[in-house]
């Protein structure tokens, strides 16, 4: 789906979130638990999701040389030795295998379009920038070209394909990009200072992240957030009487975590607009021996007699809720980790056959959740819940 002409109204307090080639790199698919949280943040309006047009030509592209890559390998460990070991069915001539690989990304493109249209992503159409300024800044050298104004064409394009969504008016803009040579620096990464300036320039109060994988999006986009609510808080004229937010009743934060865990195990529509479900930047910190993607978790049962929860700096419209509980996640394993386990973590085999290399399993945790809510105005109900980190319970000595 194109970009189309954005109502300023509607971006004034929204995230723009731009995705460079290397996000995509070796993800040719799109799938997995992070960008399908990058879909729950559209969805739930948080964020609008953009992809550079110059970034899907190149994404493309390298899908194939990756592809062509891959028989080159092949070839070069002896495709027939492989064949004959492993019993694949891969083709033993180097021409039948590239034909066969070929086929197989033939329609890669179309299925990338298809699936950024299902994550909610907006293509951003090549930039109109002219001639005359892609060439005053090669001769320049300045970033993202290199110092003598060679290599960085397309991420010249990528670059401007920001600025003019930037221009919209949105509040705030996280660039997924890992180009530290020539976007960002530091750790963590932060865009260059001179790109900050080109950013000011077309929009003088917008604020800017840098995501350095599709996984950080999440954390990236509730800084941004807490950064532009503050300011707000800053240009607004205090008022006259402010009503001071009091306690919420454990009844109301117990109900909260349990309708957040719907949506998190049940998929569940969130019962009010705004951050509901998974927001963890750091993932499930557990000793597992998960496959990383795809985990999906199919049981949390929370200890309500642990619940504790604490505003923030004394403020309870945003607060935190730890309580202690048994997550089961669901994924696939390698069988070697499942016999060499010993015990440390508890496994339910659901199938023990699942592949020749595999078993899809339940692995059980022990674990304290950490909860982030915000209260609505008046201190009556939690507008916003969401499962901010899930660190393992020790067990008592």
């Amino acid at each position: 789906m194109a970009a189309a002409p954005v109502d300023p109204a509607k971006t004034a307090g929204t995230i723009a979130v731009v995705i460079d080639s290397n996000a995509m790199w070796h993800q040719w698919r799109l799938t997995g638990r992070s960008w399908d949280e990058l879909r729950n943040l559209v969805v739930h309006g948080r964020i609008d999701l953009y992809v550079p047009e110059v970034v899907v030509q190149e994404v493309v592209r390298g899908r194939h040389h990756d592809a062509n890559d891959l028989v080159r390998d092949l070839v070069e460990v002896k495709l027939s030795r492989i064949e004959q070991l492993l019993k694949l069915g891969l083709p033993t001539k180097r021409q039948d295998l590239t034909t066969l690989v070929q086929n197989l990304v033939a329609d890669y493109e179309t299925e990338l379009r298809d699936r950024l249209n299902e994550l909610g992503a907006l293509l951003i159409p090549v930039p109109t920038v002219s001639h005359q300024v892609v060439l005053t800044r090669a001769l320049a050298g300045r970033k993202p070209f290199d110092s003598v104004g060679h290599d960085g064409y397309r991420d010249v394009l990528i670059w401007h394909s920001l600025l003019d969504i930037a221009a919209d008016g949105y509040a705030g803009v996280v660039f997924v990009t890992n180009n530290t040579s020539d976007f960002c620096t530091g750790r963590p990464a932060a865009l260059l200072p001179a790109l900050l300036d080109e950013l000011a320039d077309v929009s003088p109060t917008i604020v800017a992240a840098v995501a350095q994988s599709v996984n950080e999006v999440g954390a990236r986009v509730e800084d941004l957030e807490r950064r532009v609510a503050a300011e707000a808080d800053q240009n607004q004229q205090p008022a006259a009487e402010q009503a001071t937010v009091e306690r919420p009743g454990e009844d109301i934060v117990s109900d909260a975590l349990a309708a957040c865990v719907d949506v998190i195990v049940l998929k569940m529509e969130p019962p009010t607009p705004g951050r509901w479900g998974l927001n963890m930047s750091e993932g499930w910190q557990f000793l597992t021996i998960l496959e990383e993607d795809p985990v999906d978790v199919v049981v949390i049962g929370l200890d309500y007699a642990t619940l504790a929860y604490a505003p923030e700096d004394g403020d309870w419209t945003e607060f935190t809720a730890s309580v202690r509980a048994k997550v089961t996640l669901d994924g696939f394993a390698f069988k070697g980790d499942v016999y060499a386990d010993d015990g440390r973590t508890e496994v339910d085999i659901r199938d023990a056959d699942w592949n020749d290399h595999y078993m899809h399993v339940w692995e059980h945790h022990d674990a304290t959740l950490t909860f982030r809510l915000t209260l609505n105005a008046d201190g009556t109900a939690i507008e916003e819940c969401w499962l901010d980190s899930a660190e393992p319970t020790e067990a008592p000595s």
